[in-house]
């Protein structure tokens, strides 16, 4: 197995993890219940963390080196569609 395959393998697990841990949080209104600047600090931590597993996994960073951008993308563009869905069930008072 190559370190990319092996970096594939560690996203392929993180990320559902990350996904349910971001739900279950979520769903209990903890989030909502941080104070600023505790918003800014768990954003400015978790990508911290994301830096710093790239800089240290080797087999992280060689799958990044080898991802098609465009699944990156493709996966982010999602989230006008839902952006989107939000902003045009806004009601028009003009």
């Amino acid at each position: 197995m190559t370190h990319a395959q092996r970096g594939a393998s560690i996203v392929r697990v993180a990320l559902p993890l990350w996904l349910g841990i971001a739900v279950v949080l979520g769903a209990s209104g903890r989030i909502e219940t941080l104070q600023p600047p505790a918003p800014q600090l768990v954003l400015v931590a978790l990508t911290a963390g994301t830096l710093a597993a790239l800089w240290l996994v080797q087999s992280l960073r060689a799958w990044v080196q080898v991802v098609d951008v465009r699944w990156l993308v493709g996966f982010h563009l999602t989230r006008f569609v839902g952006v989107y869905f939000l902003v045009g069930s806004v009601p028009k008072f003009v």
